[in-house]
């Protein structure tokens, strides 16, 4: 099983990565997302200028009134990517927000690396990151610490984590619950859970943040943590391999309402 940082490591966090460490970690985070729209947006393009060229020779007043299968079939994909390219957009802007902010900053003051600026008011990245239900909560300090560091370092985990709790915040309502499942198997990506891991606070404070995000936003759906040791249930759990005892989670149960499964959580058996 892939560990993380904070298990490979052991001396003690920087108090708070170098802001230009920051930048490049999350402008490398929301590339892929652009290039993969830009791609896609390109490709609607060649089908739509395909079509528009073979309208002329369609005539007959019946073809005219009468909509190609092409932009039939391209509506729900473009209304998927102006759903998208809004998410991102928003991304963007609270990016360039947090770099402004990080300009007015001395950047010449040496860093304590036992300063305790985390304890007492959230950088400008964690507010990217985090809404305040995550911001406010003392016991997740050190993790949103180790998120940052991670995400300076490069760290592929954390940055799948990152990008996903951003797009979690800036999603299209219908398509919250699919990104219920996502953030959960990032986020035991980067902090893996077995019987051996010590409680980790970031599991419950990520599962209650997302149940309030559904719930604000009037959906049935919630989350059902899983926890190594519990007996495998096919019907709520997913593995690669037979067993009969959880004994590594991988993510968490999605439920569509109280008793229906929507998606079921990896696990790992024996």
């Amino acid at each position: 099983m892939a560990q993380t940082s904070a298990e490979t490591t052991s001396p003690a966090i920087a108090a708070n990565p170098p802001a230009g460490a920051l930048d490049h970690a999350f402008r490398d985070l929301l590339e892929p997302l652009c290039a993969s729209l830009s791609r896609i947006e390109s490709s609607l393009d060649e089908r739509d200028g395909d079509s528009a060229t073979r309208q002329p020779a369609m005539n007959h007043p019946q073809n005219r009134t009468k909509p190609t299968a092409a932009h039939a079939d391209s509506d729900p994909i473009l209304r998927r990517l102006d759903s998208l390219q809004t998410s991102v957009d928003q991304l963007q802007e609270r990016i360039a927000i947090a770099l402004d902010l990080e300009s007015l900053e001395p950047a010449d003051q040496p860093q304590d690396l036992d300063d305790d600026r985390f304890d007492e008011s959230p950088t400008p990245w964690e507010q990217i990151l985090l809404d305040d239900d995550l911001l406010n909560d003392s016991a997740l300090t050190e993790g949103r610490r180790q998120l940052l560091q991670d995400l300076a370092d490069g760290d592929p985990a954390a940055r799948i984590l990152a990008g996903h709790l951003m797009i979690a915040r800036a999603v299209d309502q219908r398509d919250l619950p699919e990104m219920l499942r996502h953030v959960g198997e990032a986020f035991y990506r980067w902090h893996p859970r077995t019987a051996e891991s010590r409680k980790d606070p970031w599991e419950e404070a990520l599962a209650t943040w997302l149940n309030r995000l559904v719930e604000r936003a009037g959906l049935p759906n919630s989350i059902q943590l899983v926890r190594p040791g519990e007996r495998f249930d096919n019907a709520r759990h997913n593995a690669s391999t037979r067993g009969f005892e959880i004994v590594a989670v991988h993510g968490w149960v999605v439920l569509r309402d109280r008793t229906k499964v929507y998606t079921r959580a990896n696990v790992t058996v024996k």
